[in-house]
């Protein structure tokens, strides 16, 4: 049975706010030793509280660009609505730095085009495309991840990434997340070094340091998390839990919970929501219109 109208809107407004409420909640433990996970938001010395970082700005960017006529036109425009936002982008990550001309940390040049952001700022983009419409779905995501990365691994992610939250609000859809994944890996012409990482992944342990930068641990992390919580709000304390980048994998595991769930998630019972910077974001609700509307029409 398929989803009303209301109830497609629903899913996916309820799927993009809970991006953004989980970047905001994460940002407090990013790259910090963690000790404990409060459920509450916390704030952050040098940044508004509850203000969210570059994951939701270029995301929304990102989806901003798909009414686009083409995947090459899409990732031109983003590159080009990139360069103004760029005054006001908090939190940039080295490939979007390095796009943009900025300076990049020397611990970080190794990460320059193979780091997660491809798929961090292109996975709410799958909500766009029917589950039937994965063509056309890849040739986007494809165009707008490359716009920054160039890594297979990164491509491959966002590709992942987006199928995933593609199916996450089809009513249709009964595909487990080990199975959709396997469908994307067998779309793409993968390494062996690849495939090998993806035979791993049910044995896979969150590393004691954290979650890095890296696309195939961030999407493992994400899913593992999104998999084992029904409720938002524990995805993202489960999340934070394991350090690293935490804005991330929680803004990932919040918003897939959610669009799964979007009726007993219970995202809109908690309690700080509207201690979010969503004044920052206000353009979100166009967005999200965009984004139904592409979705409905396909």
């Amino acid at each position: 049975m398929q989803r009303s109208p209301d109830a497609l809107h629903r899913c996916i407004s309820t799927a993009i706010r809970a991006y953004a409420a989980g970047d905001a909640f994460g940002v407090h433990y990013e790259f910090k030793e963690v000790k404990q996970v409060t459920p509450e938001l916390l704030g952050l010395e040098d940044w508004p509280f509850g203000g969210v970082s570059d994951d939701t700005f270029l995301s929304l960017l990102t989806l901003a660009t798909l009414t686009q006529s083409s995947p090459s036109k899409s990732a031109e425009v983003f590159l080009a609505n990139l360069k103004d936002a760029a005054p006001t982008l908090r939190g940039l990550g080295p490939t979007t730095r390095h796009a943009l001309g900025m300076s990049v940390k020397e611990s970080e040049v190794h990460l320059i085009g193979k780091s997660n952001g491809a798929m961090m700022r292109t996975a709410l983009c799958g909500l766009a495309f029917l589950v039937a419409d994965a063509a056309q779905r890849r040739e986007f995501i494809d165009a707008l991840a490359r716009a920054t990365h160039s890594s297979d691994e990164a491509i491959l992610a966002a590709h992942i990434a987006a199928a995933l939250f593609s199916h996450a609000i089809s009513s249709e859809s009964t595909f487990t997340t080990s199975e959709i994944i396997a469908s994307e890996l067998s779309a793409h012409d993968i390494s062996q070094e690849i495939s090998e990482k993806f035979a791993a992944r049910p044995q896979w342990v969150a590393p004691s340091s954290g979650i890095s930068l890296d696309p195939i641990e961030t999407l493992f992390a994400f899913t593992w998390v999104a998999d084992r919580n029904q409720e938002v709000l524990a995805a993202y304390v489960d999340s934070c839990s394991l350090g690293g980048d935490t804005d991330t994998v929680s803004a990932l595991s919040g918003a897939l919970v959610a669009a799964r769930n979007p009726e007993t998630s219970a995202f809109e019972s908690i309690s700080w929501l509207d201690q979010i910077g969503w004044d920052e974001i206000s353009h979100m609700s166009e967005i999200i219109d965009l984004v139904y509307e592409k979705r409905a029409t396909s």
